[in-house]
């Protein structure tokens, strides 16, 4: 604990200034995740199928012309099955984590309740990842932009 004297003010200053510069570079941590590929479209997004290994996961930032990000997970399930949701969930998307991916399951980067990729759009407990509509066309994953837009408020 830092212990701080009143007639110290330089010093007041000075940890106030740490601890800002601290949450800056967290902040801007998060928004340059290096496990997020950007996508972007208009429409329709799609993601190839074969860019998706059975049993792991991979993590897109889609960016609108009107400045929406939103942060979603794209799986297969070790029977090849593809699960689409958002990266993040009601309860611990205030703090900004997402998932991440191991051994087959997601896993809340902030509470770590973890999903079987086979389950991810059904969930379970209070940290449940919210299930994004997609339809697989021929060899492709796609998502509408609307789709996208709507969950903007989440990030």
């Amino acid at each position: 604990m830092l212990h701080v004297k009143a007639n110290r003010p330089g010093l007041v200053a000075l940890a106030g200034s740490i601890v800002f510069a601290a949450a800056a570079i967290s902040f801007a941590a998060l928004q340059n995740d290096p496990r997020l590929i950007e996508v972007r479209g208009k429409g329709t997004i799609s993601i190839p199928i074969a860019t998706l290994p059975a049993g792991e996961a991979r993590f897109y930032l889609y960016k609108s012309d009107d400045g929406a990000r939103v942060k979603f997970i794209l799986a297969r399930d070790e029977s090849g099955r593809v699960e689409a949701a958002i990266d993040a969930c009601e309860e611990c998307a205030a703090y900004g984590q997402g998932y991440s991916c191991s051994g087959g399951y997601i896993v809340c980067r902030y509470c770590g309740n973890r999903y079987k990729l086979s389950s991810l759009a059904r969930g379970a407990g209070s940290c449940v990842p919210w299930k994004l509509n997609y339809v697989i066309h021929g060899d492709e994953v796609q998502i509408s932009s609307a789709e996208l837009t709507k969950w903007r408020r989440m990030f």
